[in-house]
């Protein structure tokens, strides 16, 4: 028996908070294993109980206890400063918590397993990694000592996955063969050795391995008593109890270093320690305020029946009962009643968010995983930036010859075409504070001028675009000249020349600013023909046969026009963005001279890049043949206003069939392909900040009735989606501004898209996560690199305009 005071040690506090995953409670008595020996312990008033329950090293009880005591860390004093009132407090009222001291490699292992997870399933994980080490004891619950690194090696992701072990599974996989080629069990032990900040940094190499995972490895598993392991409960903690006034979100390398920094100064050299009090103290307060685990005192007996306990037995049994009686027994069975219909409806929760969680496992990315995207996305743009444009479906030259600076003049018509409908516009540039500007343009029958003293005037006019007048590429562009020379006639337009540019979102392989050729249709437009066509000629006759004396100057992407509306306005924008029924980025290249790329991101993937963070869900939508581009657009169709409705639509058809949601009752719209409408994603999001209620009235829309789980459920799966896609499009954007090696410390992005505009939730996730990946790369370039998202409400016009006034004059 170790003799120890519980309020030193309290070993159902700490075998089961968070530290260690591999103990289970058998009647009064805790088992499991620490390195090669397998334990039953038991607290009682005088201490700690022990038996070895395999023959190892049975007989050495010195070293047996000394074993025990250095697992629960007990020869060590902490040093807690007596001006810390909140953490003396804490110690006092949730006493017996010692920071475990534990086996290295399987710390390693069980705080890859904690990523977004909970400790039953952490628990569970762990216990069948267990199951391939060597067994110590057989019984009920086999106790197994934890397997070394060649074994975990020998793992497959398809074994672990089968085992529910969700995206964690690469990771460990991946970390046991990349520990074995650098030596084994021996490289992690090693690291006991090494200073924190080098075992730290070390660690980090290891895929799936974050900083804060890094910190609980370090901490549990290494002793290094300094790490702080850092997340926003954490700093809401040092935010509430020590004024530490940080912001919880957007925890960026710089600031995690810097946050750690402050909190070791207050807490001292046991900062770990502290840290791991103050979360138990915080998951207590939490329980407390739920009501968890506390049961409700019985009511006191009435009055009939204290009178009924008074008669004899036999008077008991004979007496009547009474009217207050039997509603009392109506009562008692309604509660019992009830009590079942609860536990079923619990039950059927608990099942649904063990689903849900296995989903969110595959969907989530950590931030290795948008670190190893970001580098596909480098690697690509380098490697097609390198080839021939004549071989090359991303990163197109737009032939851009002079960059817009804003004071350029002249009209122009901009077609703006997009794929489900397209805008005729009208775009008067004159010169700032110009002093003959001249506005004679007029619609007709009226005398209101179509112009003013602005530096830039723009009308415009949308028109439908029916897939039944499309058959054909030559039919395509007849409508829309048709479409123009009723706009041109409009307003007065179709006398004078007017320089005419075409925007569009289609990816073309230019041969000047003027000359294209289509690559491939998009947005669900399925002409019979014009791919390899010249599109500029396609338009221009068009336009001649519309009877219009105009000209056709230049074919612009619409995401560089987007650039160009951002550079018009702020000469520091280097990309354009472009999230709606599409997904699409441009930059500007700096190399002898600036070239203008046109990215196409959105068929970023059909090469295989992301197929290992693909779900089930995923690779329906990409490989339907109900989808435009089936097995194509792959990263499009993970982030853009038309393809995550329908991502979301049949994620909640499988909860639906399998009876987890809506108690299996489905609607026509949840069952038709299409059912879910591009606005639904940022009203279902906005409605939950408003409350469950709201959520409910929005499902209502789609006909679905549903309890607040049901609501809750949707809701998350929504927010899912959204931080997936805004963290694909964040690894994208930062990839891109490293590989150009901008000399700016600060960089605009100018962004345009229904999607984007629309959605509460995107442009921010977007926003922070783009930063916080840019943020790692500083120690790579020596400075920050400052991102600055504008938003785009003049569309791409205004910057088709600026871009084809620069260039034409300078082509001429």
């Amino acid at each position: 028996m170790i003799r120890i005071d519980r309020k030193v040690l309290d070993i159902e506090k700490v075998l089961q908070m968070g530290m260690t995953f591999r103990w289970h409670k058998n009647e009064d008595s805790w088992e499991g294993v620490i390195g090669r020996n397998a334990f039953r312990l038991q607290q009682v008033d005088e201490g700690i109980k022990y038996s070895l329950l395999n023959l190892t090293e049975k007989n050495n009880d010195a070293l047996i206890e000394q074993q025990l005591r250095q697992f629960f860390d007990l020869d060590r004093d902490y040093k807690i400063s007596n001006d810390d009132k909140n953490m003396l407090e804490a110690i006092a009222t949730y006493d017996g918590i010692r920071q475990l001291q534990l086996d290295p490699v399987e710390t390693l292992f069980s705080f890859i397993c904690s990523s977004n997870n909970h400790i039953s399933r952490i628990s569970s994980m762990m216990v069948y990694l267990g199951r391939k080490g060597p067994l110590l004891v057989c019984g009920p619950v086999d106790l197994h000592q934890f397997p070394d690194i060649k074994t975990l090696a020998a793992l497959t992701e398809k074994e672990l996955r089968e085992a529910q072990f969700g995206y964690r599974a690469k990771y460990i996989v991946k970390t046991a063969q990349m520990i074995l080629e650098n030596g084994g069990d021996a490289w992690v032990e090693e690291l006991q050795n090494q200073d924190y900040d080098v075992a730290v940094e070390k660690l980090m190499t290891l895929s799936g391995i974050g900083r804060k995972v890094a910190d609980c490895i370090v901490l549990y598993g290494l002793n290094k008593r300094q790490a702080i392991p850092l997340d926003v409960h954490l700093i809401r903690i040092a935010n509430r109890d020590y004024g530490l006034r940080e912001a919880e979100k957007g925890l960026t390398p710089a600031r995690y270093n810097s946050i750690v920094a402050r909190l070791r100064e207050t807490w001292g050299e046991d900062s770990g320690y502290v840290q791991t009090v103050l979360f138990f103290k915080e998951l207590q307060l939490a329980k407390a305020k739920k009501g968890v685990g506390k049961r409700k005192p019985k009511k006191e007996t009435t009055d009939v029946k204290l009178e009924q306990e008074s008669l004899p037995k036999r008077g008991r049994q004979c007496a009547k009962k009474s009217p207050e009686e039997k509603k009392l027994k109506t009562e008692g069975r309604r509660r019992k009643f009830l009590k079942m219909a609860l536990r079923h409806r619990t039950d059927s929760i608990a099942k649904y968010e063990e689903a849900l969680s296995e989903v969110m496992d595959k969907i989530a990315l950590s931030y290795e995983d948008l670190n190893a995207i970001k580098e596909k996305v480098k690697g690509d743009v380098k490697a097609k930036l390198e080839k021939d444009q004549s071989g090359v479906g991303r990163m197109l030259n737009s032939y851009v010859a002079k960059i817009p600076n804003g004071s350029e003049k002249g009209e122009y018509i901009v077609l703006d075409f997009g794929g489900r409908f397209f805008r005729v516009v009208y775009v008067r540039l004159n010169q700032a504070n110009s002093a003959d500007a001249d506005f004679s343009v007029a619609p007709k029958g009226s005398g209101t001028k179509l112009g003013n003293d602005e530096a830039v005037f723009m009308e415009s006019k949308i028109y439908p675009l029916r897939k039944n007048q499309t058959k054909g590429s030559e039919e395509l562009f007849k409508l829309i000249a048709k479409s123009c020379a009723d706009f041109c006639s409009r307003f007065r337009l179709e006398e004078n020349p007017i320089d005419i540019v075409l925007v569009n979102s289609f990816p073309c392989r230019h041969e000047s600013i003027n000359k294209a050729t289509l690559i491939r249709w998009n947005k669900g437009l399925h002409p019979s023909d014009g791919i390899g066509l010249d599109v500029s000629e396609l338009l221009q006759n068009a336009i001649s046969d519309a009877g219009l004396p105009h000209k056709v100057v230049a074919i612009v992407n619409d995401t560089v026009a987007c650039l160009f509306t951002g550079v018009s306005e702020e000469v520091n924008t280097k990309l354009g963005l472009i999230i709606g029924t599409g997904f699409n980025l441009s930059f500007l290249r700096t190399e002898e001279q600036t070239q203008a790329v046109n990215a196409e991101m959105g068929s970023f993937g059909d090469d295989g890049e992301l197929d290992e963070y693909l779900t089930s869900f995923d690779k329906d939508i990409v490989n339907a043949g109900y989808m435009p581009n089936p097995g194509k657009q792959v990263i499009e169709k993970l982030v853009s206003g038309t393809y995550l409705p329908e991502i979301f639509r049949i994620m909640v058809k499988h909860f639906v069939d399998e009876g987890l949601m809506f108690n299996g009752v489905s609607s026509d719209q949840i069952d038709r392909v299409g059912g879910i409408p591009g606005s639904f994603l940022p009203q279902i999001i906005r409605a939950g900040t408003q409350g469950l209620n709201h959520v409910q009235d929005v499902l209502i829309n789609i006909d679905l009735c549903g309890m607040y789980a049901d609501a809750e459920a949707c809701l998350s799966i929504a927010k899912m989606l959204t931080h997936r896609a805004a963290g694909l499009v964040a690894a994208c954007l930062a990839g891109i501004i490293e590989v150009s090696n901008y000399s700016k410390h600060s960089i605009n992005i100018c962004v345009d898209g229904s999607f984007y505009k629309s959605h509460p939730l995107l442009a921010s996730s977007i926003q922070e996560m783009t930063q916080e990946l840019l943020d790692g790369h500083e120690h790579h370039i020596g400075h920050k690199i400052q991102v600055t998202f504008r938003t785009s409400y003049d569309g791409s016009a205004k910057g088709a305009a600026f871009l084809a006034a620069a260039n034409v004059a300078a082509n001429q």
